[in-house]
């Protein structure tokens, strides 16, 4: 069933990615194109390196981001499934897996995209899927050194190292301790350098102006007025203003309902687990909320918040992964007995049910008066109708 999900969403991701490239998506597609063309501006790495392939091989610079952004889907869900395939099956494992915030959140949120992220979900993929055995420092010194260079891609990433160092200290022993306290001091202060770097070189409208102007017919005509790239010219005072208008009553009461909805199978893992080590699963989920704590700046910042969520989901629920992939933690299911045919249909319509009841929203580029009216409705649920059908 795991294989079929990920071919699945893999090749509906794919048809999604063929659309925002090809209809030049203002923040879907653009973002993967801001470049140094007006100079050194934050989120600028990626685009730049894309050009530079593209010239080189005299390739079109639409299907460089296609192909790549096909490949990183692969890597990532290709990944994901080579660690899950190892696990037994459990219910509470696959209630994880289908959450409304991990794989489904970008199959059903078309607003959200395919974004940079997914580089630190592929990253983040790539480093669980090691054995906790024996990780060799060479290859954690490629993870260090390329956390960093994240950063430069998407400096939002520097709000969710702390999940990188979490990793660290679940692989760190007496023999590694020196050299990985040293690879995490590296990373820590690179990291902190480009995110100072990006927030210092923000974007202006010269910027803005330079770098639609390079990209020629590969961008819409509206480039400047609106877009990813156009952001870059916004003042962060605007942006904060207009996140602390949509904090309210209303929408923080949604978004707890959706923290406990999505969250319900993480909380069911942790309460129906044991850990190896004696006190190991609580110092774990007080490190994850810490962990949350210390990107609250990123909400206050930016009103992405369901984007915010998913990827502290994935980088949760990856980490959880590797705890029992390496049985450091183990989880009693009490749903062992799904032998026969008929409760594995019924598992199969449960997940299908729990994933895609109701999807958290994102904003998105046909949401004028979602934008304007302040008074947001972040809880879409999918099946309102059809329960209203059946109680009246």
């Amino acid at each position: 069933m795991i294989k079929f999900f990920f071919t699945l969403v893999f090749f509906y991701n794919t048809t999604h990615v063929y659309q925002y490239v090809h209809d030049k998506y203002s923040f879907q597609y653009e973002d993967w194109l801001i470049n140094y063309s007006g100079g050194f501006v934050r989120r600028g790495f990626f685009g730049e390196f894309a050009i530079k392939i593209a010239e080189s091989f005299n390739l079109d610079i639409q299907l460089v981001i296609f192909l790549f952004l096909i490949l990183l889907l692969a890597l990532f869900y290709f990944k994901s499934y080579e660690i899950i395939k190892s696990l037994k099956s459990n219910l509470f494992i696959y209630l994880m897996i289908f959450s409304p915030l991990f794989y489904t959140f970008f199959l059903v949120n078309h607003g959200a995209g395919i974004r940079k992220e997914f580089i630190l979900f592929t990253f983040f993929a790539y480093l669980v899927s090691q054995k906790r055995s024996n990780p060799q420092n060479d290859k954690m010194w490629l993870f260090s050194l390329f956390f960093p260079l994240m950063i430069l891609i998407y400096e939002p990433i520097i709000f969710y190292l702390p999940y990188f160092i979490l990793f660290y200290l679940m692989i760190i022993n007496n023999t590694n301790k020196k050299i990985y306290l040293f690879q995490i001091f590296i990373t820590l202060i690179l990291s902190i350098i480009f995110a100072l770097s990006s927030f210092k070189f923000h974007g202006t409208t010269e910027h803005v102006q330079q770098i639609c102007l390079s990209l020629e017919d590969n961008v819409k005509e509206i480039c400047t007025l609106y877009g990813a790239i156009y952001e870059l010219g916004q003042s962060l005072n605007v942006e904060l203003k207009d996140t602390i208008k949509q904090i309210n009553i209303y929408s923080l009461f949604q978004w707890l309902l959706i923290i406990l909805y999505s969250y319900l199978p993480i909380f069911l893992i942790f309460e129906n687990s044991k850990s190896v080590k004696k006190n190991y699963r609580k110092i774990f989920a007080l490190l994850l909320i810490f962990n949350f704590l210390l990107t609250v700046p990123l909400f206050i910042i930016a009103h992405d918040w369901g984007r915010w969520f998913s990827i502290h989901y994935h980088l949760t629920a990856l980490l959880i992964l590797y705890l029992i992939k390496n049985k450091i933690i183990e989880i009693e299911d009490y749903f062992k007995n799904l032998e026969s045919l008929f409760k594995k249909t019924l598992v199969v319509i449960l997940l299908v049910l729990y994933s895609s009841f109701f999807t958290p929203k994102v904003f998105n580029e046909n949401d004028k008066k979602y934008f304007k009216s302040y008074n947001l409705n972040y809880l879409k649920i999918n099946y309102s109708k059809i329960l209203e059908n059946i109680t009246h």
